[in-house]
């Protein structure tokens, strides 16, 4: 159980029988590894965990789960360059309710399953992804800040996601491996779709839809501001609602 406190150096603690975090705020320094082990399940139930150096990380391991239950609350960094949430396993995030949320300031990397049950999944840190995303009617997954490079053999299947920069200023995501939403939302980034990616509505409002694969939209499509630019394709199979402000576009796009 870790309920609040530091864990600081540069050794690993390695939770074999079970995790529980709950209580207050939990530090984690220096170069310090808070590991949940293959095979065993980690609660985190209440409270902010930071990440305070970039050596500082929160593991979950390949065959490991990781359930996210509750009100919202965040997983932050210190002033400079923050640690990273590696999750192998499972990753589940299942709040109290769909307007509660999940800031995540620090990096993020998936090689294995995040499923966002309910709530709000906000991702600010940026990260490095081979894994799979998932969400369901009553869970929103956000890329609001960093760099997100989902690689060849990644997945996005959600029924809400958003692209923003509400975290950091400036967000980028790419995506090179499958991409299937419900509805997907551009406010303030830069979102590049490689490939062949689809989703049953679209609105944009601000930031850059580009890329060099084609974005498939099978229901309305809402253009109201920002730019499309690259050399893809928005194809728009639903219906095309052009409103708003300045939309721009530019390159090769079409």
């Amino acid at each position: 159980t870790f309920s609040g406190g530091t864990m600081l150096g540069t050794g690993i603690t390695r939770a074999e029988g079970g995790l529980l975090l709950n209580g207050g705020i939990k530090d984690i320094q220096g170069e310090r590894d808070l590991l949940n082990a293959s095979g065993n399940t980690a609660d985190w139930t209440t409270g902010q965990i930071r990440l305070l150096d970039q050596g500082s990380q929160l593991v979950n391991e390949a065959g490991a789960v990781m359930n996210i239950s509750g009100g919202s609350r965040s997983l932050s960094g210190g002033g400079g360059p923050v640690g990273a949430l590696d999750n192998m396993g499972t990753l589940n995030v299942n709040l109290s309710s769909n307007t509660q949320a999940l800031a995540v300031s620090t990096r993020l990397n998936n090689t294995g399953s995040v499923e966002v049950q309910q709530g709000r999944l906000n991702l600010g840190g940026g990260g490095t992804h081979t894994g799979s995303f998932t969400g369901g009617a009553n869970g929103t997954l956000e890329f609001s800040g960093g760099t997100h490079q989902f690689q060849a053999g990644s997945s996005i299947t959600a029924s809400n996601v958003e692209f923003s920069a509400a975290y950091s200023g400036a967000s980028t995501f790419n995506m090179n491996g499958i991409y299937d939403a419900g509805s997907t939302g551009i406010s303030n980034a830069i979102v590049n779709f490689n490939g062949a990616n689809d989703t049953v509505t679209l609105k944009q409002t601000g930031g850059t839809l580009g890329g060099t694969g084609t974005l498939s939209v099978s229901g309305q499509t809402q253009f109201s501001g920002g730019a499309m630019e690259g050399s893809g394709t928005t194809r728009a199979e639903g219906g095309l609602m052009l409103d708003g402000g300045t939309k721009d576009i530019q390159g090769d796009r079409k």
